[in-house]
């Protein structure tokens, strides 16, 4: 294997691992929404976003070191078990990636189901709200 294959293959390696890592942030942020812990949800968020600027300047880098890596595949052939791998963390991702939107546009409907209904009573908790906010006697549940 030549240097210039083995540094291709290194840069396969690495983007191998950034999916790896950006597929557990998805499975962590989906946790952390069906959990609530919308801090945990956040740092999911930035820890993705971070995941995927890294993601993006491989992608750059590769191109711009490797303008013909599409022809030089041999390596990759050869090297079965890692373009396995890199098929395999692609699929992950992908499939997180939809059940992430799946679930986020669940979320969105309830939230909004939720809002809808608090707005029907808004005019009936009017009073008790603005009493608990303006310091008076504490929002007692109505039966």
């Amino acid at each position: 294997m030549t240097q210039e294959s083995n540094s291709y293959r290194e840069f396969v390696e690495q983007h191998v691992r950034v999916l790896n890592a950006l597929s557990d942030a998805l499975e962590a942020g989906r946790d952390a929404i069906v959990s609530f812990r919308l801090a945990d949800v956040q740092d999911r968020i930035e820890e993705q976003k971070r995941l995927c600027i890294l993601l993006g300047s491989l992608h750059t880098e590769m191109r711009r070191r490797f303008p013909l890596a599409p022809s030089n595949q041999e390596s990759l052939r050869d090297a079965g078990d890692l373009r396995r791998r890199f098929h395999d963390a692609r699929q992950r991702l992908r499939r997180l990636n939809r059940e992430q939107q799946a679930l986020l546009q669940r979320s969105r409907r309830t939230v909004n189901a939720l809002l809808n209904g608090f707005r029907s009573f808004e005019g009936t908790y009017a009073s008790e709200a603005l009493q608990q906010t303006t310091g008076g006697s504490p929002l007692r549940e109505r039966a």
